[in-house]
């Protein structure tokens, strides 16, 4: 109890500010960044920081120089690599946004990133072909392509589809809120009464939408246009 009594006295107000205004800037570091790359990646940089400080009050110098290097590296990889993360977090309209208040991430639904990625492909004449299935299986009728299994982005969709990409010939197949496939092969119709402007894309996307319940959606290469199939019918 003396102890105690002895260890309380010699504590200064110094003491409880500093511990107070460390324990609020860490809070807000997790505030700002839990569920993110980042935070995680910070607590690797404060896993190290505690090695570093055992290391230096143990004398070993070797091991305290090497802490510190991998500190110095890994602070410079959350600047670089996840720069973006980190601007979306700052991006607030007031300073007291960061300092005290909670930031509201703003979520996408599947479709707001489906319709988002399509138009920006659009713009830029990408060609692309998206496949929404419906409830009847599509495998008897289209030939497999390389399983992905990738939560969806407006990222992930353009890179698929970049010309360069071996795969961008090929239709993805989105479920929910995951590509499942890229580089599918689908059917092609052979319907008279298509226009002539349709090229592979659209008969392609024609072929499955006539013989299956999925939506079916074209970015023309060609004229940057956006056609969405569903069964026999066709919308610009």
């Amino acid at each position: 109890m003396q102890k105690l009594i002895i260890f309380i006295s010699s504590i200064r107000w110094q003491d409880i500010i500093d511990v107070s205004l460390n324990s609020y800037i860490l809070f807000r570091l997790y505030a700002l960044f839990r569920g993110t790359d980042v935070f995680r990646v910070l607590i690797g940089i404060a896993f190290f920081w505690i090695v570093q400080r055992m290391a230096v009050s143990m004398g070993l110098i070797l091991t305290s120089w090497m802490m510190e290097g991998i500190i110095a590296v890994a602070a410079l990889i959350v600047i670089v690599v996840f720069r973006n993360e980190i601007r979306s977090v700052f991006r607030a309209r007031n300073i007291w946004v960061i300092l005290w208040g909670l930031p509201h991430k703003q979520t996408q639904t599947p479709v707001e990133i489906i319709a988002e990625s399509v138009f920006d492909m659009a713009s830029r004449r990408i060609g692309a072909l998206l496949v929404l299935p419906g409830r009847e299986d599509l495998e008897e009728v289209t030939q497999k392509g390389i399983p992905w299994d990738g939560k969806i982005s407006t990222e992930m969709i353009k890179s698929i589809f970049w010309p360069n990409n071996p795969v961008h010939d090929g239709a993805a197949i989105i479920q929910g809120n995951r590509v499942q496939e890229v580089g599918v092969i689908l059917p092609l119709s052979h319907r008279n009464d298509l226009p002539s402007s349709y090229g592979t894309r659209h008969r392609a996307a024609a072929g499955l939408s006539e013989i299956t319940d999925a939506m079916v959606i074209v970015v023309s290469e060609e004229r940057g246009s956006i056609t969405l199939t569903k069964a026999t019918k066709y919308t610009r």
